[in-house]
């Protein structure tokens, strides 16, 4: 299970809503940009620390991304994808800033089609 050092991971996140930053996400050899980024806290329906599939970890707070990427990558999405894939794979994003750059690891949570666009929800399990 992958412990989340928040103290900094808050930090990271913080410094980013303040802001005006470009995202952009991993997946495999090629990179697809984030649109219409929201970082944001949210309260869980937990009672303590919990482990999600043994992947990250979540207390009574935790954030998410919601973000809009390229339809072309949803196929590939849904391989990473917590719970219907038993391939399991972490989101790897990159924030950058005029003062720098801050990498955002992650779990997509959901996605969803509409229209001519995908919508993801993400876990975040550290930032730096």
């Amino acid at each position: 299970m992958i412990t989340v050092p928040m103290d900094d991971t808050v930090r990271a996140l913080q410094a980013l809503a303040d802001a005006r930053a470009t995202y952009e996400m991993a997946l495999g050899d090629e990179s697809y940009p984030l649109l219409d980024v929201r970082i944001y806290e949210t309260a869980t329906p937990v009672r303590g620390s919990a482990a999600r599939g043994n992947v990250y970890s979540e207390s009574r707070n935790s954030y998410r991304i919601d973000a809009g990427v390229d339809p072309a990558t949803y196929t590939r999405l849904s391989r990473t994808m917590l719970g219907p894939s038993s391939r399991f794979g972490g989101l790897h994003i990159s924030a950058r800033t005029a003062s720098g750059h801050v990498s955002i690891e992650g779990s997509l949570l959901s996605m969803s089609r509409t229209g001519g666009a995908v919508r993801l929800q993400m876990a975040v399990v550290s930032a730096g």
